[in-house]
Protein backbone atom coordinates (compact mmCIF):
# COMPACT_ATOMS: atom_id res chain seq x y z
CA UNK A 1 0.00 0.00 0.00
CA UNK A 2 1.58 3.26 -1.13
CA UNK A 3 2.13 6.06 1.43
CA UNK A 4 2.29 9.84 0.88
CA UNK A 5 5.55 10.92 -0.75
CA UNK A 6 6.14 13.85 1.58
CA UNK A 7 5.98 14.79 5.22
CA UNK A 8 3.55 17.68 4.83
CA UNK A 9 4.93 19.48 7.89
CA UNK A 10 8.31 19.90 6.19
CA UNK A 11 7.07 20.12 2.58
CA UNK A 12 7.08 23.97 2.37
CA UNK A 13 10.91 23.92 2.21
CA UNK A 14 10.83 21.40 -0.62
CA UNK A 15 8.16 23.43 -2.41
CA UNK A 16 10.21 26.64 -2.17
CA UNK A 17 13.23 24.88 -3.65
CA UNK A 18 11.12 23.48 -6.49
CA UNK A 19 9.75 26.94 -7.32
CA UNK A 20 13.28 28.37 -7.56
CA UNK A 21 14.23 25.72 -10.11
CA UNK A 22 11.07 26.01 -12.21
CA UNK A 23 11.34 29.82 -12.39
CA UNK A 24 14.63 29.43 -14.27
CA UNK A 25 12.74 27.89 -17.20
CA UNK A 26 9.11 29.01 -16.93
CA UNK A 27 6.90 31.99 -16.16
CA UNK A 28 4.97 31.26 -12.98
CA UNK A 29 3.24 34.62 -12.39
CA UNK A 30 1.39 36.59 -15.07
CA UNK A 31 0.79 40.33 -14.85
CA UNK A 32 -1.75 42.41 -16.72
CA UNK A 33 -0.27 43.32 -20.09
CA UNK A 34 1.88 40.19 -20.22
CA UNK A 35 -0.43 38.27 -22.53
CA UNK A 36 -3.13 38.10 -25.19
CA UNK A 37 -5.86 35.49 -25.58
CA UNK A 38 -5.92 34.39 -29.23
CA UNK A 39 -8.53 31.80 -30.29
CA UNK A 40 -8.72 30.58 -26.70
CA UNK A 41 -4.95 30.27 -26.36
CA UNK A 42 -2.71 32.23 -24.00
CA UNK A 43 0.08 34.06 -25.84
CA UNK A 44 2.71 35.67 -23.61
CA UNK A 45 4.50 38.77 -24.84
CA UNK A 46 7.97 38.48 -26.34
CA UNK A 47 10.76 38.11 -23.84
CA UNK A 48 8.83 36.13 -21.27
CA UNK A 49 9.63 32.52 -20.53
CA UNK A 50 6.82 30.12 -21.49
CA UNK A 51 4.24 28.96 -18.99
CA UNK A 52 4.58 25.42 -17.64
CA UNK A 53 2.74 23.32 -20.27
CA UNK A 54 0.34 21.75 -17.75
CA UNK A 55 -0.51 25.16 -16.31
CA UNK A 56 -1.17 26.62 -19.75
CA UNK A 57 -3.51 23.76 -20.67
CA UNK A 58 -5.29 24.05 -17.31
CA UNK A 59 -5.77 27.83 -17.57
CA UNK A 60 -7.07 27.62 -21.11
CA UNK A 61 -9.59 24.95 -20.13
CA UNK A 62 -10.84 27.08 -17.25
CA UNK A 63 -11.17 30.10 -19.56
CA UNK A 64 -13.13 27.95 -22.04
CA UNK A 65 -15.47 26.51 -19.39
CA UNK A 66 -16.17 30.04 -18.07
CA UNK A 67 -17.15 29.12 -14.49
CA UNK A 68 -18.20 31.70 -11.93
CA UNK A 69 -15.96 30.18 -9.23
CA UNK A 70 -12.93 27.90 -8.93
CA UNK A 71 -11.16 26.29 -5.99
CA UNK A 72 -7.62 24.94 -6.12
CA UNK A 73 -6.85 22.15 -3.68
CA UNK A 74 -3.20 22.41 -2.65
CA UNK A 75 -2.75 25.93 -4.02
CA UNK A 76 0.83 26.46 -2.82
CA UNK A 77 1.60 30.18 -2.85
CA UNK A 78 -1.49 30.97 -4.91
CA UNK A 79 0.26 31.65 -8.23
CA UNK A 80 -2.26 29.74 -10.34
CA UNK A 81 -5.22 31.40 -8.65
CA UNK A 82 -3.62 34.82 -9.14
CA UNK A 83 -2.97 33.98 -12.80
CA UNK A 84 -6.58 32.90 -13.34
CA UNK A 85 -7.71 36.17 -11.81
CA UNK A 86 -5.48 38.14 -14.20
CA UNK A 87 -6.35 36.05 -17.27
CA UNK A 88 -10.09 36.51 -16.70
CA UNK A 89 -9.86 40.15 -15.57
CA UNK A 90 -11.33 39.17 -12.23
CA UNK A 91 -14.34 37.54 -13.83
CA UNK A 92 -13.99 34.34 -11.83
CA UNK A 93 -14.11 34.12 -8.04
CA UNK A 94 -10.99 32.27 -6.94
CA UNK A 95 -10.51 30.23 -3.78
CA UNK A 96 -7.93 27.78 -2.55
CA UNK A 97 -6.96 25.49 0.29
CA UNK A 98 -3.69 24.26 1.76
CA UNK A 99 -2.71 21.65 4.31
CA UNK A 100 0.13 23.86 5.56
CA UNK A 101 -0.13 27.25 7.26
CA UNK A 102 3.40 27.96 6.01
CA UNK A 103 2.14 27.68 2.43
CA UNK A 104 -0.69 30.09 3.22
CA UNK A 105 1.89 32.46 4.73
CA UNK A 106 3.67 32.27 1.37
CA UNK A 107 0.46 33.40 -0.33
CA UNK A 108 0.21 36.33 2.07
CA UNK A 109 3.73 37.36 1.04
CA UNK A 110 3.28 36.86 -2.72
CA UNK A 111 -0.39 37.81 -3.22
CA UNK A 112 -1.72 39.62 -0.12
CA UNK A 113 -5.16 40.23 -1.69
CA UNK A 114 -5.59 36.50 -2.26
CA UNK A 115 -4.77 35.29 1.24
CA UNK A 116 -8.29 35.94 2.54
CA UNK A 117 -9.60 33.48 -0.06
CA UNK A 118 -7.31 30.64 1.08
CA UNK A 119 -8.31 28.27 3.88
CA UNK A 120 -6.34 25.77 5.92
CA UNK A 121 -7.77 22.35 5.08
CA UNK A 122 -6.68 18.74 4.68
CA UNK A 123 -8.66 17.50 1.68
CA UNK A 124 -8.21 13.90 2.86
CA UNK A 125 -10.29 14.79 5.94
CA UNK A 126 -12.97 17.21 4.75
CA UNK A 127 -14.35 18.94 1.64
CA UNK A 128 -14.20 22.69 1.05
CA UNK A 129 -16.87 25.26 0.19
CA UNK A 130 -18.42 24.18 -3.15
CA UNK A 131 -17.32 25.92 -6.37
CA UNK A 132 -18.18 25.37 -10.04
CA UNK A 133 -14.72 23.93 -10.66
CA UNK A 134 -12.39 22.25 -8.18
CA UNK A 135 -8.93 21.55 -9.56
CA UNK A 136 -5.55 20.17 -8.54
CA UNK A 137 -2.11 20.60 -10.03
CA UNK A 138 0.57 18.09 -9.00
CA UNK A 139 -1.14 17.31 -5.68
CA UNK A 140 -2.90 13.94 -5.92
CA UNK A 141 0.19 12.37 -7.47
CA UNK A 142 1.96 12.67 -4.11
CA UNK A 143 -0.75 11.00 -2.00
CA UNK A 144 -0.75 7.44 -0.76
CA UNK A 145 -3.48 5.06 -1.91
CA UNK A 146 -5.82 5.52 1.05
CA UNK A 147 -5.39 9.29 1.18
CA UNK A 148 -5.90 9.52 -2.59
CA UNK A 149 -9.33 7.91 -2.31
CA UNK A 150 -10.30 10.20 0.57
CA UNK A 151 -9.11 13.26 -1.33
CA UNK A 152 -11.00 12.33 -4.50
CA UNK A 153 -14.18 11.77 -2.51
CA UNK A 154 -13.90 15.18 -0.82
CA UNK A 155 -12.98 16.95 -4.06
CA UNK A 156 -16.15 15.52 -5.64
CA UNK A 157 -18.17 16.74 -2.66
CA UNK A 158 -16.75 20.23 -3.25
CA UNK A 159 -17.23 20.52 -7.02
CA UNK A 160 -20.58 21.72 -8.39
CA UNK A 161 -19.91 20.91 -12.04
CA UNK A 162 -16.31 20.11 -12.98
CA UNK A 163 -13.20 18.49 -11.54
CA UNK A 164 -9.94 19.26 -13.35
CA UNK A 165 -6.90 17.15 -12.56
CA UNK A 166 -3.52 18.33 -13.82
CA UNK A 167 -1.53 15.41 -12.49
CA UNK A 168 1.22 13.02 -13.48
CA UNK A 169 -0.51 10.27 -15.54
CA UNK A 170 1.28 7.44 -13.76
CA UNK A 171 -1.95 6.72 -11.84
CA UNK A 172 -5.47 6.13 -13.14
CA UNK A 173 -7.41 8.93 -11.44
CA UNK A 174 -10.75 8.27 -13.20
CA UNK A 175 -10.54 4.67 -12.00
CA UNK A 176 -10.10 5.92 -8.43
CA UNK A 177 -12.97 8.38 -8.94
CA UNK A 178 -15.44 5.74 -10.03
CA UNK A 179 -14.21 3.29 -7.42
CA UNK A 180 -15.09 5.67 -4.58
CA UNK A 181 -18.47 6.37 -6.26
CA UNK A 182 -18.95 9.96 -5.06
CA UNK A 183 -22.58 10.90 -4.44
CA UNK A 184 -24.11 13.04 -7.17
CA UNK A 185 -21.57 11.98 -9.79
CA UNK A 186 -23.17 8.70 -10.87
CA UNK A 187 -23.41 9.82 -14.52
CA UNK A 188 -20.07 11.64 -14.63
CA UNK A 189 -18.26 12.02 -17.94
CA UNK A 190 -14.49 11.87 -18.28
CA UNK A 191 -12.47 13.61 -20.95
CA UNK A 192 -8.70 13.67 -21.36
CA UNK A 193 -6.79 16.45 -23.10
CA UNK A 194 -3.19 16.08 -24.17
CA UNK A 195 -0.84 18.59 -25.76
CA UNK A 196 2.80 17.67 -25.99
CA UNK A 197 3.92 16.84 -22.48
CA UNK A 198 0.80 18.33 -20.89
CA UNK A 199 -2.19 16.25 -19.78
CA UNK A 200 -5.47 17.25 -18.18
CA UNK A 201 -8.35 15.10 -16.93
CA UNK A 202 -11.79 16.75 -16.99
CA UNK A 203 -14.59 15.11 -15.02
CA UNK A 204 -18.02 16.69 -15.45
CA UNK A 205 -21.54 16.08 -14.18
Amino acid sequence: MRSDEYNWDTYPKTYAAQVVQVKKRRTLSINRGDFKIVDGGICLKDGLLPLPPNHKLLYEEIIDLAPTSVHEVGCGWGNSLANINVLTAGGISVYGSEISQKQIDGTKAKHPWLAKHIVLNDITKSPVTPCDIVFTAAVLMHLGDKNLEKAVRNIAASAKQYILLSENPRRDYPDVFFRVSPKGWEDAKVKRKERGDAQLIIISK
